[in-house]
């Protein structure tokens, strides 16, 4: 039997959701893998994030099986065990770097995909804990917990030094453009979290804002600091509603290298501003103590431009995601290399569509205006690690939602016809119904209710 058919899985669809169910190799249900990636699939993760956790369930459960063990008592000790099957089968598989070995060269990727999946299998345990499956599963072992990690206190300790111990080391995965430095689906919700728990009002709308803009328009830190509340101005947007433009255009005072690029902004994000300029801005204002906001959108606390502006953003954002434990160097310019990530897929999928270039070069010449570079290569650091298997995705996702939706439409369009013929068919008795009255000399029932209207 191979390694991962200990464990195998079934594709369900519940409430429009692809969800898997596992089973051990005599083909009875496993409850906890399949609770977790239920977890995972409610989180909203990317189908290829999903994929790897589906993955690592397989084989975390086959090998707890094949060492006939429960994954109740996972500890260190049989957590490094497993740390080193896994890499055997990454090793093994056809595109491992490994079989490049042959060749003189030794890489580091089988370890480093190996890493990877051991720091979910952390996760898988922390939520385990989490819902109360067991109570000292992950934690500190000196307090009764069987996998050391500091995941369970990670918002009181000062570094990531221990979150994932077990973790290879000096594999190169701090290198510069890593696809990692991407922010995730549950970073940026952690992100958000923090921020919403600010005792400062306005603070706390004014980094929300600025994590929707980086977010939705891919702008560095130079650019969102140097926006002004004019660029926003209501008449320039009623001009621009009155056109019927599809995104609002602003160009940024300051920007990277003197760039003097203009970004469009959805129509969501423009009333959010204004939304925030009208209100949380405003009020904040309304002490006539504080000093000239000179228009600018974003201000101090004491009501003033940002000092150091971009420079500002940045020393903010760095403070709060080392409060998260993120990795040095995923700071707010993650969200950047997340926007960028997804415009990279987007861009693909439109091309696929109308037939157009879908080359890596043709992609980042498409989006280089959009994420304000002057030349297509400089988005190669972004989207490194990227491939067309996310436009794959996204396509295929698309293509699923069509099924569905025309599969709604034809039983939409039955049952219409359904309604339509018993219509008719009323139609038909009423018609009969009231030729018998004129033959008897009868009112019609009709007339004498509108009559009396």
């Amino acid at each position: 039997m191979a390694e991962t058919e200990w464990v195998t899985s079934r594709k369900v669809r519940e409430m429009g959701q692809e969800l898997y169910v596992f089973y051990d190799r005599d083909y009875r249900p496993l409850a906890v893998p399949t609770d977790y990636y239920i977890h995972i699939a409610n989180q909203q993760l990317s189908p290829h994030t999903q994929a790897k956790v589906h993955t690592d369930l397989v084989r975390l459960f086959s090998f707890l099986q094949q060492k006939k063990r429960n994954w109740l008592s996972m500890d260190d000790k049989l957590l490094k065990e497993y740390r080193d099957w896994y890499l055997v089968q990454v090793k093994a598989e056809p595109q491992s770097e490994a079989r490049q070995v042959q060749n003189g060269r030794k890489g580091n990727a089988p370890k480093r995909t190996t890493n990877d999946a051991l720091r979910r299998t952390y996760q898988f345990y922390r939520w385990a804990q989490e819902e109360q499956r067991h109570p000292r599963l992950i934690g500190e072992t000196a307090d009764g917990a069987q996998i050391y990690s500091r995941l369970t206190t990670r918002h009181d300790a000062n570094d990531n030094e221990d979150l994932y111990p077990l973790t290879f080391e000096r594999i190169g995965e701090g290198t510069r453009h890593r696809g990692d430095r991407s922010a995730t689906e549950d970073d940026y919700k952690e992100l958000v979290a923090l921020i919403n728990r600010s005792p400062t009002p306005y603070i706390r709308k004014r980094d929300s804002l600025i994590v929707q803009i980086i977010s939705e328009t891919g702008q560095r830190p130079d650019a969102i600091a140097s926006l002004t509340i004019h660029d926003f101005a209501a008449d320039k947007i009623t001009k621009a509603e009155r056109r019927g433009e599809n995104k609002f255009s602003v160009q940024p005072a300051r920007q990277k290298f003197g760039y003097e690029n203009v970004f469009d902004f959805d129509w969501t994000l423009v009333h959010s501003i204004t939304a925030y300029i009208e209100g949380a801005r405003k009020d904040h204002l309304a002490d006539k103590s504080r000093g000239c906001d000179q228009g600018m959108l974003l201000l101090t606390s004491n009501g003033t431009p940002l000092k150091n502006g971009g420079k500002s953003i940045t020393k903010r954002f760095n403070y709060l995601t080392k409060k998260l434990l993120w990795p040095k160097g995923k700071s707010i310019y993650s969200l950047r290399h997340k926007w960028m990530n997804k415009r990279h897929d987007e861009e693909i999928r439109i091309q696929s569509e109308i037939g157009g270039d879908t080359s890596g070069k043709g992609v980042r010449a498409a989006i280089a205006k959009d994420a304000g570079h002057a030349s297509p290569d400089s988005a190669d650091s972004y989207l490194r690690a990227r491939s067309a298997l996310g436009a794959e995705t996204l396509a295929a996702q698309d293509h699923q939602k069509l099924i569905e939706l025309r599969t709604e439409l034809a039983a939409n369009a039955a049952q219409e016809a359904f309604l339509l013929d018993r219509l008719a068919h009323y139609e038909r008795l009423i018609e009969l119904y009231e030729t018998t009255l004129v033959k008897h000399g009868l009112p019609l029932a009709t007339k004498s209710i509108q009559s009396k209207s």
